[in-house]
Parts: structure tokens; C-alpha cells; sequence
């Protein structure tokens, strides 16, 4: 399959998952009409075969084509806007009934032209050609099956009308050649700009999702995922930790916001590198991080905190550039009720239990009083 992916290269594996999601949109948006169209000149070329007393045996199957028609204008207006998780494997069946369908009729449109079949042999080519052009436009975000539907479509019967010696027919061959030639152009211009556009769009998302200096989640994608998981129907129980540098400002004011800067990433990094897979991590905001872990009980929620203040005590922050060498965190824990799971309410309470761990000192870990009395009640 090297040539295949020569003459259509694959698009870059980060973009793979957004271009099924745009391709999946784009053909759902514009197969139903396509196939309408077609239906409609279906029931016209055979209105005009009746008409001319052509032989019923030469068009006869026709019908089954507009069936076809009907069946995949069914199956598409039948799916739901969300992205279903077959989308790739419905996507390449699609590819496979354009190009299987305009397979049969080319060859039909190219032999009713050459054995002149039909009073007006012109009629079946340049109506196929019509219906070629517009089943390319609807599948123009896939590249390989429109560039498949435009050859397949257009140059066996254009290489026929132009063969033929009539003159007419060498002009409209050569014209439906030429535009098919055009339209390849275009939808490997268009495949580019699609590409284009979708690595834009992720790096946009990506600097709307992530916290600049530190990587970590910014607060919207924090509160993003917050919800997403809020709302699942099955959820391990979740502890919320908010943590808090301690006397960041004066870091800031000793010695420069460089320098402060160069501590919160440092910190992001311990936090990260502390993270289960299941954990979310987020910069809230300033020296503020918010963690959202597993906690089957509120003592693991409280033994990961202080682990979590341990390690940040027992690091060297020292590095080019960043003179600060000891760096203390206080911590609020408040383990989330699934009966008020909004996270205002869940941030509420470990807020406060942040402060209560800052009035106690600093560099300690406070749960809140609900998580506190929970964990009394439980042990």
C-alpha cells in the first residue's frame, strides 16, 4: 500500500481523530442532498428514454440505483450529530459505496456511448459526469474517495467521447477532462487547508486548555472536565485539593517575577510527576493549583496531600536563574459528595479548609469539616 500513501499521504496522527470529526460533519451535511439530486436525474434520464421508445431492457435497472439513492439518504438522515465511535469505519464504507456505485454506472455510461444505444448516446455521459462532479463536491473532505469518484467518474467515458471522431463529443470529452483535472487540483488544495485549519484550531484549544508557564490544566479546562466527570454515570469517589504556595508574594517581591515564575514551574512539574492516571491537575490561578484524585476514603485523600506537602518541602528549587532553594504548600481536602457535586460547593469546602491549614501555620494538610467528620465517622 506504499503508493496509496504516496499519492494520498495520511494525515498526521494528532490530526487523525479532528479530521474524522470534521470528515464525519461534512458528509453528513451534504450526502442526503447529493443523493436527492441523483435520485431526481435518475427518474429524468429514464423519463427521457421512455420518451425517445428506447428498448426498457437497456435502462431497466435504473430503478435499483434510485433505490440506492433512497436507502443512503435513510441511513445518513438517521444519524445523530454526536460523532458515534464507528465514524472512521462508517466513513470507509461510504468511500466504498461511491466508488463501487460509480464504477457501474461508468461502465454503463461509457458502453451505452460506444454501442449507441440510445438516441441521444450524449445524454448518459454527461449526465454521469454531472452526477460524478457533485458526488466529489459532497466527499471533498476525503481526498482519496472524491479524487477516486473524479477519475473513476469522468475519464473512462470522456477517453470514449473522445474517440469517437465526432466532433461535439471531442469537445465535451476534452471539457470534462480538463475540469476533472482542475477538480483533482482543487481537492488536494483542499485537503491542505483542511489540514491547516484543524492543527490551528488544536493549537488554539491547546493554549485555551493548558496554562502557559506551567502546562497544566488551565482553570477552564479544569472546570471543563470537572463537569464532564460530574456528570458520568459511573464515577470512583474523588477527592478536590487546593493548594496553595506559601508566601509566594514574597518570592515575588525578593526576588523578581522571573524568579517566581521559574518556582511555579518547578512546582507544576512535582505535581505532575505525582500524578496518578486518573488524576486531573490545574493552575487555578496565581499560586493556586487545584487537584482532582482518586480517594476511596477521606484518610487517602489526606495521606496523598501530605505526601503531596512533603514532597514539595523536601525539594530543591535551586536551578540557572532561580536562587530560591525551600519552597512550603498548605493544602485544603475536601472529599466531593455525590449527592452536591457542583464544583462552587466542592470548592467551597476546600477552600476553607485551605485557610484553616494556613491559619494553623502553613506547610500542613487540613481537610474540610464535612470530609473531616466523615473520616471521624469512619474510623
Amino acid at each position: 500500500m506504499r503508493w496509496l500513501d504516496a499519492l494520498f499521504p495520511p494525515p498526521p496522527a494528532e490530526l487523525r481523530d479532528a479530521l474524522v470529526r470534521f470528515q464525519y460533519h461534512a458528509v453528513r451535511r451534504q450526502i442526503p442532498s447529493l443523493h436527492l439530486t441523483a435520485l431526481v436525474n435518475v427518474c429524468i434520464v429514464m423519463a427521457v428514454l421512455w420518451h425517445t421508445g428506447s428498448p426498457v431492457y437497456h435502462y431497466a435497472w435504473m430503478p435499483l440505483v434510485g433505490a440506492f439513492n433512497l436507502h443512503r439518504i435513510w441511513l445518513w438522515r438517521s444519524q445523530t450529530d454526536a460523532v458515534p465511535p464507528h465514524a472512521e469505519r462508517f466513513l470507509r464504507h461510504s468511500t466504498y459505496a461511491a466508488i463501487g456505485s460509480v464504477t457501474a454506472i461508468s461502465v454503463y455510461s461509457a458502453t451505452t456511448y460506444a454501442l449507441d444505444w440510445f438516441p441521444y448516446p450524449i445524454l448518459i455521459p454527461i449526465s454521469f459526469a454531472f452526477g460524478s462532479f457533485s458526488i466529489a463536491h459532497g466527499l471533498a473532505s476525503m481526498r482519496p474517495a472524491a479524487s477516486s469518484v473524479i477519475a473513476i467518474g469522468i475519464f473512462p467515458s470522456a477517453t470514449v467521447m473522445i474517440l469517437s471522431g465526432d466532433f461535439l463529443s471531442l469537445c465535451l470529452g476534452v471539457s470534462a477532462a480538463s475540469v476533472a483535472l482542475l477538480q483533482l487540483r482543487f481537492l488536494t488544495e483542499h485537503q491542505s487547508h483542511i489540514w491547516a485549519t484543524l492543527a490551528l484550531q488544536q493549537e488554539v484549544e491547546q493554549l485555551a486548555n493548558r496554562d502557559g508557564l506551567t502546562g497544566l490544566m488551565s482553570r477552564r479546562a479544569f472546570l471543563a472536565a470537572w463537569e464532564a466527570e460530574m456528570v458520568a454515570e459511573t464515577r470512583p469517589p474523588r477527592a478536590l485539593l487546593v493548594l496553595d504556595i506559601d508566601h509566594f508574594k514574597a518570592i515575588n517581591d525578593r526576588h523578581g517575577h522571573d524568579v517566581g515564575d521559574r518556582v511555579l514551574f518547578q512546582f507544576a512539574a512535582l505535581l505532575a510527576g505525582a500524578l496518578r492516571g486518573t488524576d486531573l491537575a490545574g493552575r487555578f490561578g496565581g499560586e493556586e493549583f487545584l487537584l482532582l484524585v482518586d480517594a476511596d476514603r477521606p484518610a487517602d485523600a489526606e495521606a496523598l496531600a501530605v505526601r503531596l506537602a512533603r514532597l514539595i518541602d523536601g525539594h530543591d528549587f535551586r536551578s540557572p536563574g532561580c536562587p530560591v532553594e525551600h519552597v512550603t504548600v498548605s493544602i485544603g481536602v475536601h472529599c466531593v459528595d455525590v449527592a452536591e457535586p457542583s464544583f462552587d460547593a466542592a470548592f467551597s469546602q476546600a477552600d476553607a479548609a485551605l485557610y484553616a491549614a494556613k491559619s494553623a501555620g502553613r506547610n500542613c494538610v487540613r481537610l474540610c469539616e464535612a470530609t473531616a467528620a466523615r473520616s471521624s465517622a469512619s474510623a
